[in-house]
């Protein structure tokens, strides 16, 4: 049987901290507005602390996926949309703060591709 092995508790705890955070975000949001749409980010979210915690042999690339795809790929196309639109408009409508929060997000989600695919390995568990 296979096991997560995380070397590194500080990148595990963090990547649980993110997860848990957006999950918590996820829930305020999809409760407050009354969309079920937001259910998907929130049994996606369920489903890698699942992994996560249960130390699975998916969790690796669930991760690595996850993050590529939602945090680097969604705030990326925002943020090249945004600079899109600014550049139609000259700038005139210039919000700083979306791309430092896009920007901020694309950087969280390179950091936890990197650090998961350093710190992480796939063991081989001894069957007793």
């Amino acid at each position: 049987m296979k096991e997560s092995k995380f070397n590194n508790q500080f990148v595990f705890w963090g990547v649980i901290l993110v997860i848990g955070s957006l999950l918590a975000w996820n829930t305020y949001a999809t409760i407050a507005m009354g969309k079920l749409i937001g259910l998907i980010p929130i049994s996606i979210q369920l489903l890698l602390l699942g992994l996560l915690i249960t130390k699975s042999p998916y969790a690796k690339i669930s991760v690595k996926i996850w993050a590529l795809v939602f945090l680097v790929g969604g705030s990326g196309l925002q943020l090249i949309g945004r600079f899109m639109k600014d550049l139609d408009t000259n700038f005139t409508n210039f919000e700083r703060s979306h791309y430092i929060s896009t920007g901020f997000t694309v950087l969280i989600g390179v950091l936890i591709t990197v650090f998961i695919d350093k710190t992480v390995e796939i063991i081989e568990l001894k069957d007793e």
